[in-house]
């Protein structure tokens, strides 16, 4: 695996990471709570995602506004949002969908930074398998002569360090969004 190869899938795996920490749900209103929530608006056609189909602002802290394009569709993007297990009520007008975001108990954020642990843990293995998958490659152009020891070794160290200050990043994530889940 070349270094630019590692490189681009640690930059996936925390891009990843980071999309799974900002669709948990913190006290406050935010975009990304709902936008990936899929709607099936159209029959016999894909399922879309919410901000595919409208704009999703922010209303003062606690409430999202969802206004869909075509308005026909209101109720099911309504619904959607409904049944997408976000503990989310949402409100349908006549033009818009309010939705009042209801603050999260203590249980509830507890859970969620369990939650947010378990996908920590599951981006290291991802880092931990890409790092092994490198090195194990660097290894082996060097039994085959492609390299000489000290270059393998050099490498090495570039991919321990890449590794290292990928971790510290998702840590990092992490207690932002565990401070923040926990903050009242």
């Amino acid at each position: 695996m070349k270094q630019q190869e590692m490189k681009n899938k640690l930059n996936q795996t925390v891009d990843h990471f980071k999309s799974e920490l900002s669709e948990m749900r913190t006290g406050s209103a935010n975009t990304s709570l709902i936008e990936n929530i899929k709607v099936n608006a159209y029959e016999g056609q894909d399922f879309l995602n919410i901000n595919e189909l409208a704009t999703i602002s922010v209303s003062g802290t606690t409430l999202l506004v969802v206004d869909p394009w075509d308005k026909s569709i209101i109720n099911k993007i309504a619904k959607a949002i409904e049944s997408a297990g976000k503990n989310l009520n949402p409100v349908v007008e006549q033009t818009s969908i309010k939705i009042p975001v209801p603050s999260l108990t203590e249980e509830t954020r507890k859970n969620y930074v369990k939650k947010a642990k378990e996908k920590l843990e599951e981006a290291k293995i991802s880092v931990r398998n890409i790092r092994q998958d490198s090195i194990k490659s660097v290894e082996e152009q060097e039994e085959n002569g492609l390299m000489g020891e000290d270059e393998m070794e050099r490498i090495k160290k570039e991919i321990e360090d890449e590794v290292k200050s990928t971790n510290k990043m998702l840590e990092e994530m992490f207690v932002a969004k565990e401070s923040e889940l926990m903050k009242v």
